[in-house]
């Protein structure tokens, strides 16, 4: 049997709709199992009639037989009771002996007094059973809904392909890249670098994150809207879910590269920043409205301690609050299920300061006792470990734009607490 073909390619197609519609169009057989020929027979002619290519075989052994010889069937319509190899027997052995090479459906054909063996068949992993004489409008709505079971798994397993070999092709470059970036890190965070850092990042970092990393991402999305949009897909239980998934990988993806193409032009020098009056209880409102949900998610509690009489800053809206959210995720990450983050804000004389306080232990070992559990928060001293290695890149661009603004970003530590991310802005 066939899926729904896809439009024809034209040179605008990308490769990847191709190939998805290449997966739509990979042939599907049925195979029809009875001991009874002329239920078979009526069986395959209906379905014919619908579009379906059926084989045909009259008892188990026979139908083993096929399904080892012919690779195409994906759908087999059997009856429980037969001589020999019963449908129980069938689907016991198609399961043991099929489950990890091919993907099957399995649909049981039973009289009333099979019932408790049908059930037994959907333990042992069929896809639904229908009750002799058989109903053809329910048995076409069951066959259909196998294939488009079928074909889900097919596109997943073509998505996935994709994604591993688009990954695979920059893997190399990404590596080499973050390297290098590793290496120059102190220096941008200086915010003095060098002529030769600042022409390696416009002939080198800049381009490749621009024109190589950012199509990745909008294919990712693209094609993951594709699927949204796509009624086949939407009609098939538990595809909503499924979807929701890969837009959310896809949402997270385009993040990190908007925020590492940020750090190159930071680097670079091609961000402009306004320096107007800020109120920081606008800023402090799309701040939240993007970390309350983040923590949630990440069991995390998110505590905030904020005068209502908070005077303005000079600086960038966007920029300011870009930064607080970019530190505020980096506590998050570190904060351990169940764990609580503080955000902080005081005015001083000439500035606005922030405190945001990781409460708990960050997840993961310090890098010189990989065996060790979770460090407890007074063991955390001069967080060497965290400044370098675990706050990400979103944390260096958040350093960077602060310091653009004539603002500061430190690390502390207290004996009775976490870590603490200490921003200021001037007034």
């Amino acid at each position: 049997m066939k899926g729904v073909a896809g439009q024809d390619s034209s040179p605008s197609t990308p490769p990847s709709a191709n190939r998805f519609a290449e997966a739509l169009q990979e042939e599907r057989r049925l195979l029809i199992v009875d001991d009874e020929p002329e239920i078979v027979e009526e069986l395959a002619l209906f379905l014919r009639k619908k579009g379906f290519q059926c084989e045909t075989a009259f008892d188990g052994q026979e139908a083993l037989e096929k399904i080892k010889q012919e690779p195409e069937i994906a759908i087999v319509l059997t009856d429980i009771r037969m001589p020999g190899i019963d449908g129980l027997e069938l689907t016991k052995r198609l399961r043991e002996n099929w489950s990890d090479q091919r993907d099957l459906e399995i649909i049981m054909l039973t009289g009333h007094a099979g019932i408790d063996q049908a059930v037994e068949a959907l333990k042992m992993g069929a896809m639904d059973f229908l009750t002799k004489p058989v109903s053809l409008k329910y048995l076409l709505n069951t066959v259909q809904q196998a294939d488009k079971a079928i074909c889900l798994r097919r596109l997943d397993h073509q998505y996935r392909v994709m994604l591993s070999e688009e990954l695979d092709g920059r893997t190399a470059e990404v590596k080499q890249l973050l390297a290098e970036l590793e290496a120059l890190k102190q220096e941008l965070l200086t915010g003095n670098p060098s002529p030769a850092v600042d022409e390696c990042m416009k002939s080198i970092f800049l381009p490749s994150v621009r024109h190589e990393l950012s199509p990745v991402v909008e294919t990712i999305s693209g094609m993951t809207a594709l699927l949204e949009e796509d009624e086949r897909i939407a009609a098939i239980d538990g595809a909503d879910l499924y979807l929701e998934h890969l837009a959310q990988a896809a949402r997270e993806a385009q993040v990190f590269t908007d925020t590492l193409s940020d750090l190159m032009a930071a680097m670079c020098g091609e961000i402009t920043l306004s320096k107007t009056a800020v109120s920081l209880e606008d800023v402090l409102a799309d701040v939240l409205s993007i970390a309350n949900p983040k923590a949630a998610a990440a069991g995390v509690s998110l505590e905030t301690h904020i005068p209502d009489d908070l005077p303005d800053v000079c600086g960038d809206h966007g920029r300011i609050a870009q930064s607080l959210t970019r530190i505020l995720e980096s506590g998050i990450n570190l904060a351990p299920m169940g764990g609580a983050l503080s955000l902080r804000a005081e005015a001083l004389d000439q500035e606005v300061q922030f405190r945001i306080t990781l409460h708990g232990a960050p997840m993961a070992p310090a890098p010189e006792d990989e065996d060790a559990g979770p460090r407890s928060a007074d063991a955390v001293k001069s967080l060497p470990h965290l400044s370098s290695d675990r706050l990400g890149i979103g944390y260096t661009l958040a350093c960077r734009l602060i310091q653009m603004l004539g603002g500061s970003v430190r690390l502390e530590s207290q004996p009775d607490s976490g870590p603490t991310f200490v921003v200021t802005l001037p007034r």
